[in-house]
């Protein structure tokens, strides 16, 4: 019988990419397809979905494997890791790659390079060998086209909209994702230093995993503690994703200033929640954006401050939450399902 069989490197209900390959394996269960993710190693997981953890606990289990021949293999790529190798040799009638983007080495702390470095040389071998390849931007496609990858399709991040309630805002500012240094968390501590200076009921939360580079999160510590700014911003690290639902409902803006980025699922999330969303146009912040947030152009603290405080003063029109409203439509699920669902039980 058909089945199909999810590839990636950690499962974690918190990552986007743990959160997809769930995603993506209720929707095959809803269309009857029999599937299930494999992993590496799984962390922070709750009953969400079919997992065979605990993979490649010793080298020799990837040649344990019992799946002899699925239907279809899916491999989502994003760093250097053995599970790569192993998809590129895996038996399947037909191979697919979800491809995540692979963060330029040079913008990673010297401890993160080497698997950046790998994941690359990797994606260029994925990207001859794939029937079909899956991107989430033209920022991260079109790096699968210059490899000469035969089939890619550009799709929005597969997530349905999750509605908390009733919004009440404050005048808090978000942070979210992992913090490492070229998501430029500095240079927000920086620029919300700056407008805590002209508006004292700001507030800063900061969420996202320190652990991927502790000497630049004891920086940012150190920046907070020294500007006398502890009182008014947070480091709330991992949090569910239900906190995080309830922050994107009670806050006024998310912003980001980060350097690379192969789609950035917080933009999103923020836009339906109904924040302003203050950012850079750099790797695929432009596109997942479009015009409906404020784009910086420099990530002076002076400027980003003074879009800060726009934001907060903008009133939302409803000429403005209409456009918003029309830029979501190409954030729908069913934007992702269809072209999927078409490669992978075609």
């Amino acid at each position: 019988m058909p089945f199909t069989v999810q590839l990636t490197p950690i499962v974690n209900r918190r990552d986007g990419i743990g959160r997809l390959a769930f995603n993506i394996s209720r929707l095959l269960s809803d269309h009857g397809q029999l599937n299930l993710i494999l992993t590496e190693r799984q962390e922070s997981f709750l009953h969400w979905g079919p997992v065979r953890r605990g993979l490649l606990r010793e080298p020799k289990s990837w040649r344990d494997l019992k799946v002899t021949q699925p239907s279809t293999v899916i491999y989502h790529h994003s760093i250097g890791t053995r599970v790569a190798d192993h998809f590129l040799n895996l038996p399947a009638r037909k191979k697919i790659v979800i491809y995540h983007g692979v963060t330029t080495p040079e913008l990673l702390a010297e401890s993160q390079r080497e698997d950046a470095v790998w994941g690359a040389r990797q994606l260029e071998m994925i990207a001859r060998s794939v029937d079909h390849a899956f991107a989430f931007s033209d920022f991260t496609g079109n790096e699968l086209r210059r490899l000469g990858c035969p089939a890619v399709t550009t799709v929005p991040y597969y997530f349905p909209e999750v509605v908390a309630g009733k919004r009440v805002r404050s005048k808090t500012i978000l942070v979210v994702g992992r913090v490492v240094k070229h998501k430029r968390v500095l240079e927000c501590l920086e620029a919300f230093q700056k407008l805590a200076q002209m508006d004292g009921t700001v507030r800063l939360l900061i969420i996202g995993s320190l652990r991927g580079d502790p000497d630049y999160a004891g920086t940012l510590r150190e920046f907070v503690a020294s500007h006398f700014l502890s009182r008014r911003v947070k480091f709330l690290g991992k949090i569910s994703d239900r906190h995080l639902l309830r922050l994107y409902y009670s806050s006024s803006i998310l912003l980001s200033l980060s350097e690379h980025e192969g789609f950035c699922i917080p933009i999103v999330e923020a836009l339906r929640a109904g924040l302003a969303v203050v950012a850079t146009r750099d790797g695929a912040l432009k596109e997942t954006l479009g015009t409906v947030g404020l784009a910086v152009e420099s990530r002076d603290p002076d400027s980003v401050a003074q879009a800060l405080r726009q934001a907060l003063e903008r009133p939302t029109t409803g000429e403005v939450a209409a456009d918003i409203a029309s830029h979501l439509l190409k954030f729908e699920p069913g934007r992702f399902e269809i072209p999927f669902l078409k490669a992978v039980l075609a």
